[in-house]
């Protein structure tokens, strides 16, 4: 039986953030393919969680605030160093999944030189948070941001200490097969989905789900409520997600647009499985939008901006547009258009190529046997 220690940037449950998910279905799929699992969990203000426990769970909390900060390390690794951490992986002779560029700290350590070593690269991060800084209001978060893209662009050197890297979409795949070309491999995203769950037939509303606290997803959000809905009020509109401000909440109520906060996984997916129309634009290609994946796999119509779809080989799942007046007289268009059985069969052809947790759990136990046959 395989055998791995996977070192979490977080506690991944419950699953309901896109780092998150994709790690607690990975450790799903693994689990399923009888390996053995020792997980190590950062945390700061998730909770622990029973479900958990059956894969020998050790936590960590996060040196958070002022000594999380460090003049050479960016503060999303530094605060993920433990001492406790690192003698518990010495006593392991295992391969080792680090789980984000954040939870690196100790890769490089010499004391780990007989641990195989993969890591899996959620994001470019330092291109992530530079994002961030370019969208931020508040001049000390922005400053913040850019410190930490400086740090992280510096810090990613230390990747050439990995047998193995695993990026998660393809244009990230491409940035990482430059800089190392021989330890690079793509593996596509983890998510809760073994097949369609996607319902025939038309629904009465238009969707857009999101972590309202995210600047990426507020801007869109405030995008589709200036230019889009505003011209097409005739229909009704949902807005989903987590934590939104004050200021998205009024302004829905002042457009008749209704505003779900918070909403559970169970609401959360019966929203973008009775949509008619999932929406989705955004305005930073980075990373896979697990969104995206969530709405083909649970919803009906899929509208999206090219970014959205950028590299994901999911283009021809989904109805692409640009700009404003585009949004408008396609979703006129969508709106009298169900989704049929052909078109569900045809998702589910095209997502099982790429986007199947079993195939791909079974690619990295591959990858991971061809590692400890070459020791």
């Amino acid at each position: 039986m395989p055998s791995i220690s996977i070192i979490s940037l977080d506690i991944p449950y419950p699953p309901n953030y896109g780092g998150a998910i994709d790690i607690y279905y990975k450790i799903k799929a693994l689990d399923n393919a009888n390996t053995q699992l020792k997980l190590y969990c950062f945390y700061s203000h998730r909770e622990k969680h029973a479900e958990l426990q059956k894969y020998d769970t050790n936590y960590y909390a996060r040196r958070l605030g002022l000594s999380g900060l460090h003049p050479k390390y960016p503060y999303i690794v530094y605060t993920r160093y433990s001492e406790e951490l690192m003698k518990n992986l010495a006593q392991s002779p295992n391969t080792i999944l680090f789980e984000g560029l954040h939870s690196c700290y100790l890769l490089d350590n010499p004391k780990l030189l007989g641990n195989k070593k993969i890591v899996r690269l959620h994001n470019v991060e330092w291109e992530y948070y530079q994002h961030l800084s370019l969208n931020e209001q508040s001049w000390w978060k922005k400053l913040y941001f850019k410190r930490e893209s400086k740090l992280l662009k510096q810090f990613e050197k230390k990747l050439s200490h990995a047998d193995l890297l695993l990026p998660i979409s393809h244009k990230d795949y491409n940035y990482y097969h430059q800089l190392f070309p021989d330890k690079t491999q793509y593996l596509p995203v983890f998510h809760p989905h073994n097949q369609i769950v996607s319902l025939k037939g038309k629904g009465d509303y238009i969707l857009y789900h999101g972590n309202l606290e995210v600047n990426e997803n507020t801007k869109a959000v405030h995008f589709l409520l200036d230019k889009v809905q505003a011209l097409c009020a005739q229909f009704k509109w949902i807005v989903a997600g987590k934590n939104p401000s004050e200021n998205l909440q009024k302004k829905c109520q002042e457009q008749g647009v209704k505003l779900i906060a918070n909403p559970t996984h169970e609401q959360m997916q019966s929203l973008i499985q009775n949509a008619h129309i999932n929406v989705l634009p955004t305005f930073q290609d980075t990373g896979i939008k697990l969104k995206l994946l969530n709405a083909l796999f649970a919803g009906r119509h899929c509208l999206v901006n090219s970014k959205m779809v950028a590299q994901t080989n999911l283009e021809s799942l989904c109805t692409i547009v640009e700009q404003p007046q585009a949004f408008v007289k396609v979703i006129e268009q969508l709106m009298e258009q169900p989704i049929k059985e052909i078109d569900l069969n045809k998702r589910q052809n095209i997502l099982e190529q790429e986007y199947s947790n079993h195939k791909n759990a079974a690619q990295l136990l591959g990858w991971i046997n061809d590692l400890e046959s070459s020791q």
